[in-house]
């Protein structure tokens, strides 16, 4: 089942056997409910696992005595199913929280910001938008470049990050298989270098900037 497929269901249970298929259509509804809970959607508690794994075992403890006592398996009860039932949903929705909780997590960025890069008078279409994310060995950036040309053979991108006290570089690209994310990184703060710029470079021609810039941008916005 895709997305769209998932939504249909969800609005009308249009997945049923038939259009006369009421308990499909139940069942749809029943699950509408289920998502609009906001208990399903809370952090799930620090014990949920074992107090979930203590239930199971103190339910078990009375079927599997009176296995041993008769010598045969136990047949669960309506009521015994309907409680493993529910055991089975319960740990369903501990997961499901759990993974939602990260996705959440995940979208939020951790602290990550993004800021726009304009393209200069060297690439007036060119433009991208910068992701930058703290972590624990330095600066992640991430520049989603648009329209910017590919470098030339002999030449090629590089980024610099610029303050007060100097230029420092953060990686090199060419852009020769089109529009693409750049992943770069920085090893001083950018609330002391908050300027990103993009230069265009000679291959051969050392280390220094060649003042050819073609995007920049200020992490301050």
């Amino acid at each position: 089942m895709n997305e769209d497929e998932f939504a249909d269901f969800l609005d009308n249970g249009r997945r049923a056997a038939g259009p006369g298929d009421e308990s499909t259509r139940d069942t749809a509804g029943r699950f509408r409910d289920l998502l609009a809970d906001d208990a399903v959607w809370a952090e799930p508690s620090p014990t949920g696992v074992d107090d979930l794994l203590a239930a199971i075992e103190a339910e078990s403890g009375g079927p599997a005595a009176a296995a041993a006592r008769t010598g045969r398996p136990p047949a669960p009860s309506r009521a015994r199913r309907r409680h493993l039932m529910l055991v089975a949903v319960a740990a369903g929705i501990v997961v499901l929280t759990g993974i939602v909780g990260t996705l959440v997590r995940a979208a939020d960025g951790d602290g990550g910001r993004d800021f726009t890069v304009a393209g200069t008078e060297l690439a007036p279409e060119a433009s991208a938008v910068a992701t930058v994310e703290e972590t624990g060995s330095g600066v992640a950036i991430e520049l989603d470049v648009s329209g910017l040309p590919p470098a030339e053979p002999g030449t090629y991108y590089q980024a610099w990050v610029k303050g007060t006290d100097g230029l420092v570089t953060v990686g090199t690209f060419h852009m020769r298989g089109g529009d693409d994310n750049v992943e770069l990184w920085s090893g001083v703060p950018l609330e002391r270098y908050p300027t990103l710029t993009v230069t265009l470079q000679e291959e051969g021609a050392g280390q220094e900037s060649s003042g050819r810039v073609v995007l920049s941008g200020d992490v301050r916005s």
